[in-house]
């Protein structure tokens, strides 16, 4: 028998690059700082750290740009939950995404 050595190939892994277009975000006019009460989906006591707190709750759909929201408080969506700490805010901006920051 005439036996050959050779190599044997298990993997292969390729790498491409494919040009994506920039997505384009919609503007929304700007609305006032304080969210309609139709947002409110009331209060409920969350605890935080070491320490209960009465947070607000909220539907992200009804809330519009422009709005401010201070933390404590529970923003809810059917498929997400923003959860805003005591001590922070976000504000809902022309595209529609919240932007958390120091209160």
């Amino acid at each position: 028998m005439n036996y050959v050595l050779g190599y044997h190939i298990t993997k292969a892994i390729a790498t491409g690059i494919v040009p994506v277009p920039k997505p384009i975000l919609p503007d929304h006019e700007l609305k006032k700082e304080k969210p309609d009460d139709e947002a409110s989906k009331g209060s409920r006591d969350i605890f935080w750290g070491k320490d209960w707190h009465e947070a607000n709750l909220w539907e992200m759909e009804l809330l519009k740009t422009g709005n401010k929201i201070e933390g404590p408080a529970i923003i809810e969506a059917p498929a997400t939950t923003l959860v805003v700490p005591l001590g922070f805010r976000v504000k809902l901006d022309k595209h529609r995404i919240f932007h958390m920051e120091v209160s």
